[in-house]
């Protein structure tokens, strides 16, 4: 039997980052791989596009830093991470609670440290 080889080394926070960049980024190279394949009359490219460039740039940067944040010595799981950082940022959305509606009624006064106890 041979020598067992040794561990890897521990991945620097620049390769975790940058695995976490090419997960975060690779659905948006599958998606303009799909627009690039339909006819031109069926293209489904976003409106504003420099917007839209804007924002995938801050989603791949900060799933390049939420990677790096993590921790973990895996490439692939670093490149995970990149790739369900949009996952991960759409969950806390949807799970987030809704804004307070403006109050345009008259509001309740607590009642005063005066008043009498409730019978019972």
């Amino acid at each position: 039997m041979g020598a067992v080889p040794p561990p890897p080394p521990p991945l620097t926070g620049l390769q975790r980052f940058v695995y976490g960049c090419l997960g975060a980024a690779s659905p948006e190279i599958i998606r303009w791989f799909k627009i690039s394949q339909q006819s031109s009359a069926v293209r489904d490219i976003p409106a504003s596009i420099l917007l839209y460039l804007i924002m995938g740039l801050l989603f791949v940067i900060v799933g390049g830093a939420f990677a790096t944040a993590w921790r973990d010595d895996s490439p692939i799981k670093n490149f995970y991470l990149g790739v369900t950082f949009p996952i991960f940022v759409a969950a806390i959305l949807a799970g987030a609670p809704p804004a307070l509606p403006a109050t345009s009624s008259p509001s309740v006064a607590p009642p005063s440290a005066t008043s009498s106890p409730a019978p019972g």
